[in-house]
């Protein structure tokens, strides 16, 4: 299970330097050869590249990648288009690709109040939040996979009630938002995250006298414009 989630995290890591090596070719290519349209060599298609990127990435799983895509779109037919006047539909074609995201983000059927607390016994758990504040606790006897989703949002995943054999897996996306992860404090933490303006901080590690290496988290996923606290208890 372990190899298995490593070769995962392996083969995903390779997009973020493929995506550079052929950018910097883009680029060279540009200065060398004539006749190539200059607007593919635009801020406006690396950010619809990024996004693009960060769907790949992701597996396409969550619609959070539509932003760039969205956003470059519509600044590389604002450039190469000045005529259409796409100024006077930006605001209405926000508000549109942010309903869209909402439709395809997994939310809960369930209404429950601004700071949700859910109990989860299930070996594989999800926790989204967007524009709002959540926290569950896993009490899974034999824990492996835990979904984190934040966008403007906080979440908070306790596993201090859990139990896991080997290793398990915290896939995080975490965009203009803050997810934190509470462990023993003896667990051992294997950063696979990709961090683009964000970061990762593990708090309480310095006072951990001795690393349990048969209780493995790997941390996987994005962090944009925002950041992921592993808090040791």
């Amino acid at each position: 299970m372990q190899e298995d989630k490593t070769n995962t995290s392996s083969v995903r890591n390779i997009w973020p330097g493929l995506f550079l090596v052929v950018a910097g070719l883009f680029i060279i290519t540009d200065k060398v050869i004539a006749g190539i349209p200059t607007w593919l060599v635009t801020i406006p298609v690396l950010i619809i590249s990024f996004g693009v990127l960060l769907g790949i990435y992701q597996r396409f799983k969550n619609a959070f990648w539509l932003i760039p895509v969205f956003w470059g779109s519509y600044l590389l037919l604002e450039v190469q288009f000045p005529s259409l006047k796409l100024g006077n539909y930006a605001g209405p074609a926000s508000i549109i690709l942010l309903g869209i995201i909402f439709l395809l983000i997994k939310r809960s059927r369930t209404k429950s109040p601004k700071k949700k607390l859910v109990f989860g016994s299930h070996e594989s758990v999800n926790i989204t939040s967007v524009f709002d504040s959540s926290r569950k606790n896993v009490v899974a006897e034999n824990f492996t996979v835990c979904d984190v989703t934040c966008l403007l949002g906080n979440a908070e995943v306790d596993l201090r009630g859990a139990d896991i054999k080997d290793s398990a897996l915290v896939d995080a996306t975490v965009i203009f938002g803050v997810a934190k992860i509470i462990i023993p404090a003896n667990w051992n933490i294997k950063n696979d995250l990709t961090s683009v303006f964000g970061s990762v901080e593990d708090k309480g590690i310095l006072n951990v006298t001795k690393v349990d290496e048969g209780k493995t988290i790997i941390l996987d996923g994005t962090a944009i414009f925002g950041g992921v606290e592993i808090i040791r208890v």
